[in-house]
């Protein structure tokens, strides 16, 4: 009677999960306790299912950094401010999981899964109209926010409201899924049909609408970070579409890329060369000497605390204490490392970057072996735009970063669910299909 009950109640799952997002996202220590509803829905799992959660591939990283995430708390020096990333951490980890048990059962819920993702997407592009500190970095681009209503942009003006260095690197982890899906719309529409049925029209167009509009405030962010990671993930797209083509017309592709490169520079060396070269005396992490700067000094920061890190989300504060910046005034806020890499070292320590390297291999892994052994041409399709996505996350995240348990990070979570997924459930009907896949990562 009990497994019962404990089954039916996680069949509402999600809707916990949603209703206590506001307070994982703005915690405080009196509304700590709500967090406790998510250990205690791995309970009721383990009640109803015989296990805590749905195993995937990634469980060991993934519980190694939830593991790194408490010694991180331990040792932070005012623990009320790494408070919000550590609840955001806990938080994405209940959504990775609950990603792994929804798809479980009927093989559409994975195309629920990849709606709510691209609807996370389209949330970031309602909240960045109201709330971004919009900057000019491209003079081409400022036209196109002369058509923006100016009550949106001036909602936050002056120095308040998001980065949107962070916007773009959000919207990372979602547009080029959106871009290789809306490709693979307009070249397998039957396949869609058969994959969907009547709702395929009602998808096609929904995957078209977020990706313009995802696309359209990337562009807007004007983030050179997000810019380079958006060319990095759809030049993953074209080297694995030109693997399967003629070296004749692998060779072409190359040689038009280079002849629109030569015309580019040829009409805006100047512009070009102003971006990329910028005044050695600017105090400001948008620069590449305070870019250099906060990275020398995350990087001792790392040398010398290398077992627990300096305390989650800490690096921003202490910094100017353990390491006097030059180019960086000591009233600034530059929120994190600039590179995912080594804030997930100060944050968690080397114990800590290692589990954090190693779901990012396996994630990639994952996308990898879903793409090359997929059974149909939509699981592949949705395969390739993982492998876009976290290419084009990881190559911004190089030189920026949107550090482990920001609030939107639930997002990228949502992203690392699906790839587990898509890599150990087989779709219906097509189980032997994919039985080498599903022997490599059984489902829970």
């Amino acid at each position: 009677m009990l497994p019962r009950l404990c089954r039916q109640l996680l069949t509402i799952e999600w809707l916990i999960l949603l209703l206590i997002l506001p307070f994982a996202v703005f915690p405080t220590p009196e509304r700590l306790w709500l967090l406790l509803l998510i250990p205690l829905l791995w309970l009721v799992r383990w009640v109803g299912y015989g296990r805590p959660f749905t195993r995937t591939p990634l469980d060991w990283p993934v519980w190694g950094l939830l593991l790194m995430t408490a010694v991180g708390f331990a040792v932070s020096d005012d623990r009320l401010y790494s408070l919000p990333k550590v609840t955001g951490l806990v938080y994405g980890t209940a959504v990775f999981y609950a990603a792994a048990a929804y798809t479980q059962a009927p093989p559409r819920r994975l195309w629920w899964l990849v709606a709510a993702l691209l609807t996370g997407g389209l949330i970031v592009v309602g909240i960045a109209l109201f709330a971004v500190r919009w900057t000019s970095k491209f003079a081409q681009l400022d036209a196109m926010l002369a058509y923006t209503p100016a009550r949106l942009l001036e909602v936050t003006p002056g120095e308040a409201g998001i980065s949107p260095n962070e916007v773009a690197g959000v919207l990372l982890w979602v547009l080029p899924l959106a871009v290789v899906l809306s490709l693979a719309i307009l070249r397998y529409p039957r396949a869609l049909w058969r994959e969907l049925g009547g709702l395929s029209l009602v998808a096609a167009l929904f995957v078209w609408a977020a990706t313009l509009m995802i696309l359209a405030v990337l562009v807007l962010t004007q983030s050179r970070a997000g810019l380079l990671g958006l060319a990095a993930g759809l030049g993953v797209m074209v080297l694995l579409a030109v693997a399967r083509l003629r070296w004749w017309l692998a060779v072409g592709l190359v040689l038009v890329g280079m002849g629109a490169a030569t015309a580019v520079w040829t009409a805006y060396a100047p512009e070009i060369t102003a971006v990329l070269v910028e005044q050695s005396g600017e105090r400001s992490i948008e620069t590449m000497q305070g870019r250099l700067e906060i990275w020398e000094r995350a990087i001792t920061g790392l040398h010398e605390f290398p077992l627990a890190g300096m305390g989650i989300n800490r690096f921003r504060v202490l910094v100017f204490d353990y390491y006097p910046t030059y180019f960086l005034s000591g009233d600034s806020d530059f929120a994190h490392a600039h590179n995912h890499l080594l804030q997930a070292g100060l944050d968690l320590g080397l114990p800590g970057l290692i589990f954090y390297a190693a779901l990012w291999l396996g994630a990639a892994a994952l996308a990898w072996l879903a793409w090359r052994q997929g059974a149909t041409v939509w699981r592949r399709s949705l395969a390739l735009g993982i492998l876009c996505a976290l290419a084009a996350y990881f190559a911004y995240g190089l030189v920026d970063a949107v550090a482990l348990g920001a609030k939107p990070g639930f997002i990228f979570w949502l992203l690392l669910g699906l790839t587990a997924v898509l890599h150990g459930t087989p779709p219906g009907g097509e189980a032997l299909a994919e039985s080498v896949s599903a022997k490599a990562s059984p489902p829970g």
